[in-house]
């Protein structure tokens, strides 16, 4: 299962021909080389409806070809982000505008196979589309062993993750999503488990299996305590972890196989560990946010350089006049790009959305001209709250369309 259009199982054994001199609406119609132009623009919804207007255009649509030109060409926009309740998930949208359309299909209840979950289903991660889903079983007298699928949640469909390894079954730590559908359809899954094995499942080969020299170096030079191994993110081939007390974390380089250094930024205010509030990918970046006071209305996001050598300022936030009570406070949610993936220009719309529990609102914050929009009505308990604060990366997912 990959992102937006699937592949093609089978290709036509005729190439179908073309009749060009027909008159304009045939010609549009049969006529390949134009469809593909015309459809490598159109959204992602009504692209799947047009798969039903002929054989051609199913041919062109799940042509891997055009899957990877079309993803590469709407990548990267979040349209919305999930936020993990303590019994449900809530859906918030960015322009504000679908949070009832999605809503009542973010119920799981019509994904198969999920009736014997004691534990229910946790969305663990969202990476270009997709979400990384999570439950846990009980074959007979064992302890609960884990399981994964891929669910993507415009079309309902889910791919189940074969089992893993009945040996480690129980004793997995974490486990994150490594997908890029404007690189390729297939996906890979990586799990750390006790005792620091590697364990990487390919959708390619629909299989798992244990790296043959888990991480040696990587004991040495970060304390594996020091890592956030739950808070992993994928970006540009590559799972990376944050540390709270380390001067230095990692990344696993995905065709590599191998853990490579990366440097943290600087402890702020003399403090020796961090206050994670947000560490992820928005408009292909990493960008981390670190602030110690509840009460903070100004603080900065800090971006890692394309060659993973340094952090650097990236934006400096001032909530002030937006928040002007500061016994309302606010809590973080996620930084998101509206459009497009970050590149420098006009397109570039970076967003923060915060929750304000006093006026319970989630509002949206344009770090380029300060404005601000209310995005929709919710209210959250003083637990939720917390988790939001201290478990961002675990209860908050960008969503993409």
């Amino acid at each position: 299962m990959g992102k937006g259009i699937c592949t093609r199982t089978s290709s036509p054994s005729q190439q179908p021909q073309h009749n060009l001199i027909s008159g304009d609406g045939d010609l549009i119609g049969t006529n390949e080389d134009l469809i593909r132009i015309i459809l490598i623009r159109i959204p992602y919804k009504p692209i799947t409806t047009f798969k039903t207007v002929s054989k051609l255009w199913l041919y062109v649509i799940s042509d891997p070809d055009f899957a990877l030109r079309w993803n590469t060409k709407h990548a990267g926009s979040t349209s919305a982000v999930l936020i993990h309740r303590t019994f449900s998930y809530k859906f918030i949208s960015i322009d504000g505008q679908r949070n009832d359309w999605f809503g009542p299909k973010f119920s799981f209840d019509s994904i198969p196979l999920f009736d014997y979950s004691p534990s229910g289903i946790e969305v663990l991660q969202s990476c270009n589309g997709l979400l990384l889903l999570n439950w846990k079983v009980k074959p007979g007298l064992r302890l609960y062993e884990d399981r994964f699928g891929l669910y993507d949640p415009r079309t309902n469909g889910l791919k189940l993750i074969p089992k893993f390894p009945r040996k480690y079954s129980d004793l997995i730590i974490h486990t994150k999503l490594a997908f890029d559908p404007s690189k390729s359809p297939h996906y890979k899954l990586v799990s750390v488990v006790v005792f620091k094995e590697i364990f990487i499942y390919s959708s390619e080969t629909d299989s798992w299996k244990i790296l043959p020299d888990p991480y040696p170096s990587f004991a040495i030079f970060i304390p594996y305590q020091k890592l956030l191994l739950e808070a992993g993110v994928y970006l540009n081939g590559a799972i990376h972890w944050p540390s709270e007390r380390a001067s230095d974390s990692c990344y696993f380089d995905i065709d590599k196989e191998r853990w490579i250094r990366m440097p943290m930024p600087p402890f702020q205010g003399g403090q020796e560990k961090r206050t994670i509030r947000y560490f992820g990918e928005s408009g292909g970046h990493l960008h981390l946010i670190d602030y110690k006071d509840d009460f903070t209305l100004q603080f900065d996001v800090f971006e890692m350089a394309k060659d993973h050598s340094k952090w650097f300022v990236k934006y400096n936030v001032d909530l002030t006049a937006l928040v002007q009570d500061s016994i309302k406070r606010f809590t973080f949610i996620s930084l998101v790009f509206e459009n497009g993936r970050g590149v420098e220009g006009e397109d570039e719309s970076p967003l923060l959305v915060i929750y304000v529990p006093g006026d319970k609102m989630v509002i949206s914050y344009k770090l380029k001209n300060g404005e601000s929009k209310k995005l929709c009505p919710l209210s959250l308990d003083s637990s939720e709250i917390d988790d939001l604060k201290t478990k961002n990366w675990s209860k908050v997912h960008q969503i993409t369309f």
